[in-house]
Protein backbone atom coordinates (compact mmCIF):
# COMPACT_ATOMS: atom_id res chain seq x y z
CA UNK A 1 0.00 0.00 0.00
CA UNK A 2 2.60 3.01 1.07
CA UNK A 3 4.43 1.55 -2.88
CA UNK A 4 0.79 2.99 -4.58
CA UNK A 5 0.31 5.85 -2.54
CA UNK A 6 3.98 7.06 -3.50
CA UNK A 7 3.12 5.92 -7.36
CA UNK A 8 -0.23 7.81 -7.04
CA UNK A 9 1.58 10.88 -5.75
CA UNK A 10 3.85 10.74 -8.86
CA UNK A 11 1.56 10.65 -11.06
CA UNK A 12 -0.70 13.50 -9.65
CA UNK A 13 2.72 15.84 -9.38
CA UNK A 14 3.59 14.80 -13.29
CA UNK A 15 -0.35 15.86 -13.71
CA UNK A 16 0.11 19.01 -12.29
CA UNK A 17 3.28 19.84 -14.18
CA UNK A 18 1.74 19.01 -17.46
CA UNK A 19 -1.32 21.58 -16.75
CA UNK A 20 1.39 24.05 -15.77
CA UNK A 21 3.13 23.96 -18.89
CA UNK A 22 -0.13 23.59 -20.81
CA UNK A 23 -1.66 26.98 -18.78
CA UNK A 24 1.77 28.77 -19.49
CA UNK A 25 1.68 28.08 -23.11
CA UNK A 26 -1.94 29.53 -23.61
CA UNK A 27 -1.10 32.55 -21.61
CA UNK A 28 2.22 33.10 -23.50
CA UNK A 29 1.77 36.70 -25.63
CA UNK A 30 1.65 35.53 -29.04
CA UNK A 31 4.73 37.03 -31.17
CA UNK A 32 4.83 40.17 -33.22
CA UNK A 33 4.14 39.59 -36.64
CA UNK A 34 7.05 39.49 -38.58
CA UNK A 35 7.53 40.94 -42.17
CA UNK A 36 9.58 38.70 -44.72
CA UNK A 37 11.46 40.28 -48.17
CA UNK A 38 10.88 38.48 -51.04
CA UNK A 39 11.53 39.25 -54.79
CA UNK A 40 8.40 40.56 -55.23
CA UNK A 41 8.71 42.96 -52.33
CA UNK A 42 7.98 43.31 -48.90
CA UNK A 43 5.24 40.74 -47.68
CA UNK A 44 3.37 41.32 -44.64
CA UNK A 45 2.75 37.80 -42.72
CA UNK A 46 -0.46 38.66 -41.30
CA UNK A 47 -2.41 37.51 -44.16
CA UNK A 48 -1.13 33.98 -43.68
CA UNK A 49 -3.37 34.93 -39.91
CA UNK A 50 -5.85 36.10 -41.67
CA UNK A 51 -5.85 39.64 -40.64
CA UNK A 52 -5.32 41.17 -43.96
CA UNK A 53 -4.35 40.93 -47.45
CA UNK A 54 -0.74 40.35 -48.47
CA UNK A 55 1.47 43.70 -49.93
CA UNK A 56 3.73 42.84 -53.04
CA UNK A 57 4.55 46.49 -52.42
CA UNK A 58 5.21 46.99 -56.00
CA UNK A 59 5.54 50.61 -57.23
CA UNK A 60 3.38 51.45 -60.38
CA UNK A 61 4.01 54.83 -61.40
CA UNK A 62 8.12 54.50 -62.36
CA UNK A 63 10.07 57.57 -63.41
CA UNK A 64 9.49 56.35 -67.02
CA UNK A 65 5.51 56.69 -66.55
CA UNK A 66 4.45 59.37 -68.79
CA UNK A 67 -0.13 58.88 -68.55
CA UNK A 68 -1.96 57.79 -65.98
CA UNK A 69 -5.65 56.63 -66.62
CA UNK A 70 -8.48 55.59 -63.94
CA UNK A 71 -11.68 54.74 -64.92
CA UNK A 72 -14.57 53.44 -62.26
CA UNK A 73 -17.74 52.27 -61.93
CA UNK A 74 -20.11 52.23 -58.59
CA UNK A 75 -23.69 50.83 -58.33
CA UNK A 76 -24.92 53.60 -56.44
CA UNK A 77 -22.16 56.28 -57.64
CA UNK A 78 -22.46 55.63 -61.59
CA UNK A 79 -19.29 55.70 -63.72
CA UNK A 80 -16.60 58.03 -64.28
CA UNK A 81 -12.86 58.39 -65.84
CA UNK A 82 -9.71 60.58 -65.82
CA UNK A 83 -6.95 60.59 -67.90
CA UNK A 84 -4.26 63.06 -67.78
CA UNK A 85 -0.15 63.00 -69.13
CA UNK A 86 2.77 63.14 -66.99
CA UNK A 87 3.21 66.77 -67.86
CA UNK A 88 -0.20 68.15 -66.78
CA UNK A 89 -0.20 66.53 -63.33
CA UNK A 90 0.38 68.27 -60.58
CA UNK A 91 2.57 68.34 -58.21
CA UNK A 92 0.25 66.81 -55.39
CA UNK A 93 -1.36 64.49 -58.27
CA UNK A 94 2.69 62.99 -59.00
CA UNK A 95 3.51 62.50 -55.24
CA UNK A 96 0.14 60.63 -54.93
CA UNK A 97 0.94 58.72 -57.84
CA UNK A 98 4.56 58.15 -56.66
CA UNK A 99 3.17 55.95 -53.98
CA UNK A 100 0.61 53.77 -55.65
CA UNK A 101 1.21 49.91 -54.81
CA UNK A 102 0.20 46.25 -55.94
CA UNK A 103 -1.64 44.58 -52.97
CA UNK A 104 -1.85 40.23 -53.34
CA UNK A 105 -5.14 39.75 -55.15
CA UNK A 106 -7.81 39.67 -52.78
CA UNK A 107 -10.09 36.30 -52.81
CA UNK A 108 -13.63 38.17 -51.03
CA UNK A 109 -16.07 39.01 -53.29
CA UNK A 110 -18.16 42.08 -52.19
CA UNK A 111 -21.37 43.50 -54.31
CA UNK A 112 -22.25 47.03 -55.01
CA UNK A 113 -18.38 48.36 -54.46
CA UNK A 114 -16.89 50.95 -56.58
CA UNK A 115 -14.20 49.39 -58.70
CA UNK A 116 -11.33 51.00 -60.57
CA UNK A 117 -8.81 50.06 -63.46
CA UNK A 118 -6.00 51.87 -63.82
CA UNK A 119 -3.60 52.15 -66.96
CA UNK A 120 -0.35 53.66 -67.06
CA UNK A 121 1.54 54.09 -69.84
CA UNK A 122 5.28 54.31 -70.39
CA UNK A 123 7.87 55.97 -72.07
CA UNK A 124 8.06 52.93 -74.94
CA UNK A 125 4.38 52.89 -75.80
CA UNK A 126 3.79 49.80 -73.17
CA UNK A 127 0.37 50.08 -70.92
CA UNK A 128 0.12 48.41 -67.54
CA UNK A 129 -3.27 47.67 -66.15
CA UNK A 130 -4.56 47.10 -62.91
CA UNK A 131 -7.72 46.91 -61.12
CA UNK A 132 -8.83 47.86 -57.63
CA UNK A 133 -11.75 48.20 -55.59
CA UNK A 134 -13.28 49.98 -52.17
CA UNK A 135 -12.42 47.98 -49.25
CA UNK A 136 -9.67 46.18 -51.23
CA UNK A 137 -12.49 43.11 -52.23
CA UNK A 138 -13.10 41.97 -55.83
CA UNK A 139 -16.67 43.40 -56.71
CA UNK A 140 -19.19 41.72 -58.78
CA UNK A 141 -19.70 44.10 -61.04
CA UNK A 142 -15.77 43.94 -62.40
CA UNK A 143 -15.17 42.52 -66.12
CA UNK A 144 -14.53 38.81 -65.86
CA UNK A 145 -10.92 40.03 -67.53
CA UNK A 146 -10.03 42.12 -64.20
CA UNK A 147 -9.38 38.91 -62.47
CA UNK A 148 -6.30 38.94 -64.18
CA UNK A 149 -5.16 42.04 -63.29
CA UNK A 150 -2.60 43.34 -60.54
CA UNK A 151 -4.49 44.80 -57.90
CA UNK A 152 -3.44 48.34 -56.39
CA UNK A 153 -3.94 48.63 -52.63
CA UNK A 154 -6.83 51.09 -52.68
CA UNK A 155 -5.35 52.85 -49.71
CA UNK A 156 -2.55 53.56 -51.50
CA UNK A 157 -4.97 55.28 -54.52
CA UNK A 158 -6.97 56.98 -52.44
CA UNK A 159 -5.16 60.19 -52.60
CA UNK A 160 -4.65 60.54 -55.63
CA UNK A 161 -8.68 59.88 -56.57
CA UNK A 162 -8.90 63.30 -53.88
CA UNK A 163 -7.29 65.06 -56.64
CA UNK A 164 -10.16 64.19 -58.90
CA UNK A 165 -13.33 66.78 -59.17
CA UNK A 166 -14.98 64.88 -62.29
CA UNK A 167 -18.97 64.09 -62.57
CA UNK A 168 -20.37 60.70 -61.56
CA UNK A 169 -23.01 59.65 -63.36
CA UNK A 170 -25.19 59.39 -60.71
CA UNK A 171 -24.85 63.03 -59.77
CA UNK A 172 -26.33 64.36 -62.88
CA UNK A 173 -30.67 64.01 -62.07
CA UNK A 174 -32.24 63.35 -65.55
CA UNK A 175 -35.68 64.86 -66.11
CA UNK A 176 -38.47 62.54 -67.39
CA UNK A 177 -40.07 63.62 -70.36
CA UNK A 178 -42.92 62.25 -72.23
CA UNK A 179 -42.79 64.14 -75.43
CA UNK A 180 -39.92 64.81 -77.92
CA UNK A 181 -39.34 68.40 -77.37
CA UNK A 182 -36.42 68.66 -75.18
CA UNK A 183 -37.16 70.67 -72.09
CA UNK A 184 -37.41 74.48 -72.23
CA UNK A 185 -34.63 75.75 -69.31
CA UNK A 186 -36.23 79.29 -69.04
CA UNK A 187 -39.37 76.67 -67.14
CA UNK A 188 -36.96 74.35 -64.97
CA UNK A 189 -35.87 74.27 -61.44
CA UNK A 190 -32.14 75.36 -61.49
CA UNK A 191 -31.81 73.24 -57.76
CA UNK A 192 -31.12 70.24 -60.63
CA UNK A 193 -28.32 71.42 -61.93
CA UNK A 194 -24.62 70.11 -61.40
CA UNK A 195 -21.39 71.92 -62.43
CA UNK A 196 -19.66 70.34 -65.26
CA UNK A 197 -15.75 70.66 -64.44
CA UNK A 198 -13.92 72.68 -67.21
CA UNK A 199 -10.72 70.12 -66.43
CA UNK A 200 -9.82 68.43 -69.76
CA UNK A 201 -8.79 65.61 -68.13
CA UNK A 202 -12.64 64.54 -66.98
CA UNK A 203 -14.91 62.10 -68.49
CA UNK A 204 -18.05 63.09 -67.01
CA UNK A 205 -20.20 60.06 -66.11
CA UNK A 206 -24.23 60.95 -66.93
CA UNK A 207 -26.64 58.37 -66.14
CA UNK A 208 -30.00 58.18 -68.66
CA UNK A 209 -33.18 56.31 -67.93
CA UNK A 210 -35.22 54.30 -70.31
CA UNK A 211 -37.33 57.07 -71.10
CA UNK A 212 -37.24 60.13 -72.40
CA UNK A 213 -35.20 62.72 -70.19
CA UNK A 214 -33.37 65.56 -69.73
CA UNK A 215 -30.54 66.78 -67.48
CA UNK A 216 -29.15 70.20 -66.55
CA UNK A 217 -26.07 71.77 -65.96
CA UNK A 218 -24.05 74.65 -65.51
CA UNK A 219 -20.52 75.80 -67.19
CA UNK A 220 -18.14 78.24 -65.89
CA UNK A 221 -15.61 79.92 -68.28
CA UNK A 222 -12.94 81.92 -67.07
CA UNK A 223 -11.05 82.78 -70.54
CA UNK A 224 -12.26 83.51 -74.06
CA UNK A 225 -11.83 80.03 -75.19
CA UNK A 226 -13.12 76.83 -77.79
CA UNK A 227 -14.70 74.26 -76.39
CA UNK A 228 -16.02 70.68 -77.78
CA UNK A 229 -17.87 68.85 -75.57
CA UNK A 230 -18.38 65.25 -76.91
CA UNK A 231 -20.95 62.69 -75.44
CA UNK A 232 -19.16 58.94 -75.13
CA UNK A 233 -21.53 56.18 -74.73
CA UNK A 234 -24.14 56.56 -77.78
CA UNK A 235 -27.52 55.69 -76.19
CA UNK A 236 -30.58 56.40 -78.49
CA UNK A 237 -30.48 60.13 -79.61
CA UNK A 238 -28.51 62.33 -77.02
CA UNK A 239 -28.00 66.33 -77.84
CA UNK A 240 -26.62 69.22 -76.40
CA UNK A 241 -27.60 73.32 -75.86
CA UNK A 242 -26.01 75.57 -74.62
CA UNK A 243 -27.93 78.75 -73.34
CA UNK A 244 -26.89 81.82 -71.81
CA UNK A 245 -26.97 82.18 -68.11
CA UNK A 246 -30.25 83.31 -67.69
CA UNK A 247 -31.61 80.80 -69.89
CA UNK A 248 -33.25 83.18 -72.57
CA UNK A 249 -30.82 82.82 -75.22
CA UNK A 250 -29.83 79.60 -77.09
CA UNK A 251 -26.36 80.15 -78.42
CA UNK A 252 -25.35 76.46 -79.55
CA UNK A 253 -26.80 73.11 -80.33
CA UNK A 254 -25.40 69.31 -81.66
CA UNK A 255 -26.85 67.66 -84.10
CA UNK A 256 -28.22 64.62 -82.10
CA UNK A 257 -26.96 61.17 -81.87
CA UNK A 258 -27.65 58.28 -83.05
CA UNK A 259 -27.08 54.83 -81.54
CA UNK A 260 -24.07 54.67 -83.73
CA UNK A 261 -22.77 57.97 -83.73
CA UNK A 262 -22.46 59.83 -80.71
CA UNK A 263 -23.05 64.15 -80.65
CA UNK A 264 -20.06 66.45 -80.95
CA UNK A 265 -20.67 70.33 -79.33
CA UNK A 266 -17.72 73.08 -80.74
CA UNK A 267 -18.43 76.50 -79.48
CA UNK A 268 -16.58 79.99 -78.47
CA UNK A 269 -16.92 80.92 -74.92
CA UNK A 270 -16.54 84.34 -73.44
CA UNK A 271 -16.23 84.20 -70.09
CA UNK A 272 -19.01 83.61 -67.85
CA UNK A 273 -21.76 81.03 -66.38
CA UNK A 274 -23.54 79.00 -68.88
CA UNK A 275 -26.46 76.58 -68.72
CA UNK A 276 -26.61 73.00 -70.63
CA UNK A 277 -29.53 71.22 -71.26
CA UNK A 278 -28.63 67.21 -71.94
CA UNK A 279 -30.88 65.48 -73.65
CA UNK A 280 -32.14 61.47 -74.30
CA UNK A 281 -35.28 60.90 -76.87
CA UNK A 282 -35.69 57.53 -77.77
CA UNK A 283 -35.47 56.21 -81.33
CA UNK A 284 -38.95 54.94 -81.06
CA UNK A 285 -40.61 57.76 -79.66
CA UNK A 286 -40.86 59.03 -75.81
CA UNK A 287 -43.90 56.31 -75.10
CA UNK A 288 -41.59 53.75 -75.86
CA UNK A 289 -38.50 52.69 -73.33
CA UNK A 290 -35.21 52.30 -75.07
CA UNK A 291 -31.91 51.68 -73.94
CA UNK A 292 -30.73 52.69 -70.59
CA UNK A 293 -27.17 53.66 -68.77
CA UNK A 294 -24.62 55.37 -68.34
CA UNK A 295 -23.03 57.31 -70.94
CA UNK A 296 -20.19 60.51 -70.74
CA UNK A 297 -19.49 64.08 -71.62
CA UNK A 298 -16.04 64.98 -71.87
CA UNK A 299 -14.97 68.83 -72.44
CA UNK A 300 -11.99 69.55 -74.89
CA UNK A 301 -10.06 72.71 -75.50
CA UNK A 302 -9.45 73.20 -79.11
CA UNK A 303 -8.24 76.81 -78.56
Amino acid sequence: MPGMLCFGKVIAAVLVLLVAIGCSTRTEPSRPVERQATDAGIVDARAEAGAGPTVENKAVWRPTSTRIEVSSFGFWEGSTGYAKDRAELTPEQLAALERLRTMTPPEQMGADFTSYEVRVTDEDGSVARYRAAEGNVRDSDESVNAASLPTIDIETLRPFLDTIKCLRAKAVEPIPRTTTTPLDPKTADMSKAVAVPADTACTNGVFVPYGCSDSLLTFDVDAPATYEIVSGRCLEQLSLRVYTSDRTTLLAESTPGTAESCFTLRHTFEPGSYVLVFSKTNAAGCNQNGKAGDTSLRVRRVK
